[in-house]
């Protein structure tokens, strides 16, 4: 075989692979960076409009005090022990206060935040559970100093569940954690988002993984595979609650079903049917989940 024609073989068939890869780490490092992007709502309610008495606060991470969380500060009877609410993605602290108004009767103060990127706190990256658990353990910090609190309750919801998930074992202060819609595998996650929101095939974006855990590391220094809420929530020396439907549409069943398989002895898990999509057991379910939180947080917070 001639010279010529060798390199004209090795063009056809390196060309191809060269094009192959670009595209390849191409579409992972463009999923990666839109991860770490968050849609800014800022809330339309305040507290008030539940009755509920509150005060404007605001903290740093504890990772980074270049980041300032916005906050309120809603008062009660207990004077030692609190609730810490941490919000879904492209979410902000008010997404719950109509629950907060049904447990208020419990007697506990809390304090819901906007996470770093949302709402009014800091606009920055987004810290995908790894890099805001500064907010939490900023959070703790803030209400032992400001607010004599000695004992906290992290309550979170869709993203923010998984980040309390990740939190509660590097704080002392933690005596229980209400997790309700948290994923367990955030890599699996991306490249489930990619197939549903492009038209890429399931199996193609299934092999994105590993550009996408390249990817995070070059992008932003952080090793998705440390995103393990299942791990985490196992070190705790308390049980948790765990929430979720069977039909949710972004974050499967089977990730939850996966970190209560590791939870703590005694865990509770509420696994509701026919929600109709994403972080929608308390809109479904109201009476149920009030009745088996209130039953949970003043178990752990007595």
């Amino acid at each position: 075989m001639s010279q010529y024609l060798k390199l004209f073989l090795k063009k056809r068939v390196l060309i191809p692979i060269s094009i192959i890869l670009v595209i390849y780490f191409g579409l992972s490092f463009y999923v990666t960076v839109l991860s770490f992007q968050s849609i800014i709502n800022v809330h339309e309610e305040n507290p008030a409009d539940y009755k509920l008495q509150f005060e404007e606060v605001q903290f740093n991470a504890s990772d980074n005090s270049d980041i300032t969380l916005q906050a309120w500060w809603l008062p009660n009877k207990n004077e030692k022990q609190a609730i810490i609410f941490a919000h879904g993605i492209d979410a902000n602290r008010s997404i719950r206060l109509k629950m907060f108004s049904e447990i208020h009767d419990l007697g506990y103060p809390a304090l819901l935040f906007d996470i770093r990127g949302h709402g009014e706190s800091t606009k920055t990256k987004v810290g995908l559970t790894v890099k805001d658990i500064g907010d939490i353990n900023g959070a703790i910090a803030y209400l032992k100093s400001e607010k004599n609190i000695e004992e906290v309750l992290l309550f979170g919801t869709s993203y923010g569940a998984s980040l309390v998930l990740q939190s509660a074992y590097t704080n002392d202060a933690v005596q229980g954690v209400v997790a309700d819609a948290p994923f367990n595998n955030l890599v699996e996650l991306l490249a489930g988002e990619v197939a549903r929101r492009t038209p890429i095939p399931p199996f193609i974006a299934n092999q994105l993984r590993h550009g996408i855990i390249w990817s995070a590391e070059l992008y932003e220094g952080i090793d998705l595979r440390d995103i393990n809420p299942e791990k985490n929530a196992s070190k705790l020396n308390y049980p948790i609650m765990l929430i979720q439907c069977s039909d949710d549409d972004r974050i499967p069943v089977d990730h939850v079903d996966e970190i209560y398989a590791k939870a703590p002895t005694n865990s509770t898990y509420l696994r509701y049917d026919n929600c109709g999509g994403h972080d929608l057991a308390y809109t479904e379910y109201t009476s149920n989940y009030i009745k088996e939180i209130k039953k949970y947080i003043s178990a752990q917070l007595n």
